[in-house]
């Protein structure tokens, strides 16, 4: 069980010598996701569910792409009332959003050496998307467990991961020049960093890419994130 916690020692042995203290932080962050996640999960679902956790275990058939006849038969047991179309899609949402808050636990995120390999990104990108379930008073959500991931090693990993990969690296150099044309008075790179190769702020280095659209390494870490605006209402043209 040490796998999902520690640096237990499990590995392919591609790299030799390498640690895998990052589990520990990233469990932290991780746990803390799940737990604010199960205490927004509990409050809101008390509104469609009799009784929230139940129908959660009940959810896999409807959620693995179950049909209409599913659909129904499963809100007829769990439903606390009759519900509208909309107030089952919220319901569904919940619903997925307790699935990846399970997703991001896979063992496969937690085998490898390099926690910048697609396996770990993965389960990265699965808490992101519960976060991005979670609603539009989720954001204070992303912003914690953006900065739990920085101070316990969100800023070596993409640093580490930028210093070996010739296409992030040729990007954030690019970028670092660019930021010092930009504000010639302070002398100091993106976030203010003044040492060659460091990150030092991930979330300065998300907004430059927001700024200056083509800088590869801001884009990646953005892909870590969740949606920053819903694919419907205000921003749906009708």
């Amino acid at each position: 069980m040490g796998r999902w916690s520690e640096n237990c020692g499990c590995a392919t042995g591609e790299h030799p010598g390498w640690s895998q203290a990052w589990r520990a932080p990233l469990r932290h962050a991780l746990d803390c996701l799940r737990d604010e996640l199960a205490a927004r999960f509990e409050s809101a679902g008390r509104e469609f569910f009799r009784a929230p956790w139940s129908a959660r275990d009940d959810a896999l058939t409807v959620l693995s792409g179950g049909g209409a006849e599913e659909t129904g038969a499963f809100f007829r047991v769990h439903a606390a009332a009759r519900l509208s179309e909309e107030e089952r899609g919220a319901a569904l949402d919940l619903l997925q959003m307790q699935r990846y808050a399970m997703l991001m636990f896979a063992s496969c995120g937690w085998f490898f050496d390099d926690p910048a390999g697609l396996e770990t990104r993965q389960i990265l990108r699965f808490a992101a998307r519960a976060i991005e379930l979670a609603g539009p008073g989720a954001a204070p959500l992303e912003e914690e467990f953006l900065s739990r991931l920085e101070a316990v090693g969100g800023v070596e990993r993409w640093s580490a991961w930028a210093a070996g990969d010739e296409r992030l690296a040729a990007s954030l150099e690019a970028a670092q020049r660019e930021q010092r044309r930009l504000r010639p008075e302070l002398d100091a790179g993106i976030g203010g960093s003044v040492r060659t190769g460091s990150l030092k702020c991930l979330h300065a280095h998300a907004a430059f890419a927001l700024a200056r659209p083509g800088y590869e390494l801001g884009e990646e870490i953005l892909a870590e994130l969740p949606a920053m605006w819903p694919d419907a209402c205000c921003t749906t043209v009708h």
